[in-house]
């Protein structure tokens, strides 16, 4: 410890599963583990934070019903793992991408979800919009099908959810 450093120096055991979630989260932030660690110390020793007259209420405080019909514990403002999931879930990540990203269980991922008020994405939602895509280039379903890698009737099924119509009969156009 040099001279001019005043800090001290604490070592920490954690579960593998919570140093891989906290180095995730530091990945994504460009920082390392430590840092993040730094950061909980002082937010954890800072007084209380009082809602200002302009706090715009999240689902999740108190007080505030989310569609699922169920109160729960407010969402602290500024957390890593809360903000990352928001951040994964406009994406269109499912639970199960967004468990995966951040090392969570399953069953945690859908929890915190639900916390923030959000409704699962559809691990299909890619996927039609993909069909959809290709469908408007003009490719029948059998190149659909070739091109990810799935079966041609599930690129019929689809397409007819979706309200497609056939493509079977265009006409080819040569270059």
């Amino acid at each position: 410890m040099s001279v001019l450093d005043s800090r001290i120096t604490v070592p920490v055991k954690l579960e593998p599963a919570l140093y891989r979630t906290l180095r995730a989260i530091a990945d994504r932030k460009g920082c390392q583990v430590h840092h993040l660690l730094e950061q909980l110390a002082e937010r954890a020793t800072q007084p209380k934070r009082t809602p200002s007259s302009t706090h715009q209420p999240r689902p999740g405080d108190p007080g505030v019903t989310i569609p699922d019909g169920y109160r729960h514990k407010p969402v602290p403002d500024g957390d890593p793992l809360f903000d990352d999931l928001e951040d994964l879930h406009r994406h269109g990540c499912t639970d199960a991408q967004i468990s995966a990203r951040l090392g969570l269980t399953l069953d945690h991922a859908r929890r915190l979800r639900r916390r923030l008020g959000l409704k699962p994405n559809s691990p299909y939602q890619h996927r039609r919009q993909q069909i959809t895509e290709l469908h408007g280039e003009g490719l029948n379903d059998q190149e659909i099908a070739d091109k990810l890698g799935i079966t041609p009737q599930s690129v019929c099924d689809t397409r007819r959810t979706l309200g497609l119509p056939s493509n079977y009969d265009r006409k080819v156009t040569r270059r």
